[in-house]
């Protein structure tokens, strides 16, 4: 992000904290709670959501040379993805083409050569048929034309895009709109190093799960003992980008910045920039690290989902310090109580501790709650307050997706 546009973004920060200035997108709105329990509703969703469009299956820290290679089976398909000795990124699906096994069921690693464990038909890392065992016993076989089918796939702005029907095209640039494009494009997420990843299986809805990234109402009340210790929750800044959309949330260092030049300013350092991406995709950028969060349906469970969550270091994001602009460090020790007199810079060991004493044990234990009183058929609706844009929003575009019509405002009932 250019810096006078940082500079704007931690002007609005503080102006949101100072005059406690909430989120308003006007009207209240009535979410049917069927939207977590019906499972025709679900099924669309997984057709049409997951299995019909371009899907963000990592960054390209992911594959960080060629020969690396990362799987992928949350999709309804298994999928491969690699990185050739020309550092192009390929994707393709994860089976041999004799007999249909997967032809490595490793999560990640390196290897340029990929061999069937059924029958040892082996495949290069740009899908090409190498050899066949025993060919001569086993009859002529085309290397040619019975490579790895290859899915459609793209790298931009540090993001690996797959479509899983290979029919499916993938435009970056259009999934993201021209302003997010470009802002990302200035992160540079393709200088991101992975340093670990964590997975929640819980039984939730999906989108309860993506619910929970989306608003920070909840912040004062939930995360007291937590995030809250840390951030500035009810007086976040909403950016609504498309399908997309940003909230930036002002970390308590943000009060060190009121006396210095703002020739001096970083948005990482003071805030999280939460970006939700639609369908199912949550970047969320603080301070040095930067978290890749995807949450995926269950087959068949509507009351069921997984999300895996990524994590990555982006030292590049903060200005070089000298001596009289260090930084606090923050690490699982002191994750909810760092100095705050200065801005921060965090390691990945205090993101993982915020996903699992703040998402897991905290946010995703409230939304399984949420499910089981979805599932009593005692409710017909939950209701998205006008403080909660990053909620409502998400929910009437998958509603357009899947033909529904947008949520009805909320109205009390009438009492005679």
């Amino acid at each position: 992000m250019k810096h006078e546009t940082q500079v704007e973004m931690i002007r609005q920060l503080l102006d949101h904290i100072d005059e406690k200035i909430a989120p308003d997108c006007g009207k209240i709105l009535a979410c049917p709670v069927s939207t977590f329990t019906d499972p025709d509703r679900a099924a669309k969703e997984r057709d049409i959501l997951f299995r019909n469009h371009p899907q963000i299956i990592g960054l390209s820290g992911d594959l960080p040379k060629p020969g690396s290679f990362l799987t992928n089976d949350d999709l309804g398909i298994p999928i491969l993805a690699t990185r050739n000795k020309d550092g192009k990124f390929r994707a393709f699906l994860n089976g041999c083409r004799h007999r249909g096994a997967k032809v490595t069921s490793q999560s990640r690693g390196e290897q340029s050569r990929f061999v069937c464990p059924y029958h040892a038909w082996s495949y290069n890392n740009d899908g090409r048929l190498l050899a066949v065992r025993e060919s001569a016993a086993f009859g002529d076989v085309d290397k040619d034309c019975n490579g790895l089918i290859e899915l459609p796939a793209q790298e931009k702005y540090g993001l690996l895009v797959v479509h899983p029907n290979r029919n499916g095209t993938v435009d970056i640039d259009s999934l993201l709109g021209q302003e997010l494009a470009e802002e990302f494009a200035t992160w540079q997420f393709d200088k991101a190093v992975y340093r670990g990843e964590m997975t929640i299986d819980r039984p939730l809805n999906w989108k309860l799960g993506s619910d929970t990234f989306c608003e920070t109402y909840h912040f004062a009340i939930l995360h007291r003992d937590t995030v809250a210790r840390v951030n500035f929750g009810d007086y976040t800044p909403y950016r609504r980008l498309g399908n997309n959309h940003c909230i930036a949330i002002a970390t308590r260092s943000i009060e060190t910045v009121r006396n210095q030049p703002t020739d001096s300013w970083n948005l990482p350092s003071v805030s999280t920039l939460a970006y939700y991406l639609y369908p199912n995709v949550h970047i969320i950028l603080t301070s040095n690290v930067v978290s890749l969060t995807r949450l995926y349906p269950h087959p068949t469970d509507p009351g069921q989902s997984i999300t895996r969550i990524w994590m990555y270091q982006v030292d590049h994001v903060l200005p070089k310090q000298n001596d009289d602009q260090q930084l606090n460090a923050v690490s699982q020790s002191n994750a909810y109580e760092p100095d705050f007199t200065k801005p921060l810079a965090y390691d990945t060991t205090a993101l993982r501790e915020l996903f699992e004493s703040t998402v897991d044990a905290e946010d995703f234990t409230i939304a399984c709650d949420i499910q089981k009183v979805a599932e009593s058929g005692m409710i017909d609706v939950v209701k998205f307050g006008r403080n909660e844009p990053g909620v409502q929003n998400p929910h009437n575009q998958i509603r357009e997706a899947i033909g529904l019509p947008p949520m009805e405002e909320y109205r009390d009932p009438v009492v005679v």
